[in-house]
């Protein structure tokens, strides 16, 4: 089995369980407040799903540097197809989560003020701007050492939870006109980041004395 093909296995797996454990913490966190404020859950479900996936992404880019890359290197696969692998199924997640998010919205009766149109626009550039994040946690680890990659990643989980909280909250309330020309340009800060971000981190990878 090629270094690449172990990789690929691996990530899949592995990102894919943390997807299916994602969707059902979203799904539980939902009934739960729902229940517990007797509500309708569609009043919570799309708080917590963003939320939920948004906080994964950070997450998943921490743990992925400091625990995942070094078990698969262990396994045979290169510093390149491990970093390949990690890099396609961490953005694989990111449009899985969008989907997920898009899918509900369009779904669900029109109870935002806000266009639907507009709000998956918007919720398509926090996810990607959450994927930059990630890239840019995963840096901090490999470059500036522990302690302030946890500073890092710390005030990234606090950002991303007031943006899903702010976000949805007002959506919920008023309309924005232009909500969706606000939602490109995030989004295209957010790719050029993210693609910033890919290319540091390879180089970073490269340099990196991973820990078996």
């Amino acid at each position: 089995m090629t270094g690449l093909r172990r990789s690929l296995i691996y990530w899949g797996r592995s990102i894919e369980k943390f997807f299916l454990m994602i969707l059902l913490l979203g799904a539980v966190m939902t009934v739960c407040m729902s229940f517990l404020n007797g509500v309708p859950p569609h009043e919570y479900i799309l708080l917590y799903i963003p939320m939920t996936f948004t906080i994964s992404l950070l997450s998943l880019a921490y743990t992925s540097i400091t625990t995942s890359l070094s078990h698969i290197i262990s396994m045979g696969a290169t510093r390149r197809d491990s970093f390949f692998g990690m890099q396609l199924f961490y953005h694989i997640l990111m449009l899985q989560g969008l989907l997920v998010s898009e899918i509900v919205i369009l779904a669900l009766p029109k109870v935002y003020a806000t266009d639907k149109s507009s709000l998956c626009m918007f919720l398509a550039a926090l996810y990607i701007a959450s994927c930059a994040m990630g890239n840019g946690i995963s840096i901090a680890v490999m470059r500036c050492g522990m302690n302030t990659a946890k500073v890092i990643y710390i005030g990234a989980l606090i950002v991303v939870c007031l943006f899903s909280i702010i976000i949805m909250s007002v959506s919920e309330h008023m309309v924005i006109p232009h909500f969706g020309v606000v939602s490109i340009i995030v989004a295209m800060v957010g790719v050029l980041l993210d693609i910033l971000g890919i290319v540091v981190c390879s180089k970073a990878v490269k340099e990196y004395e991973v820990r078996v």
